[in-house]
């Protein structure tokens, strides 16, 4: 088992679901040990909402939406 899990951005400040049918929602890698998303070089939006889902193990497979760029090339290396 990893620590690092499946996130998806779940909503803005705004209160705005981000994605509702699943076709907008980023998908990103998220460590559930030490708090943080590993491959986001500079951190992550405040402004934004997460969603950990910590079933899912990364790298997300089955999951609707696209890959954090970031997250995929972080995973990559």
């Amino acid at each position: 088992m990893t620590n690092l899990k499946t996130a998806l951005e779940a909503d803005d400040t705004s209160g705005l679901l981000r994605g509702a049918n699943a076709s907008g929602i980023t998908v990103h890698a998220y460590d559930v040990e030490a708090g943080r998303f590993p491959f986001h070089p500079r951190g992550h939006d405040h402004q934004i909402v997460y969603d950990v889902r910590p079933e899912l193990d990364w790298p997300a497979r089955g999951v609707s939406g696209r890959t954090c760029p970031d997250c995929e090339r972080g995973s990559l290396a």
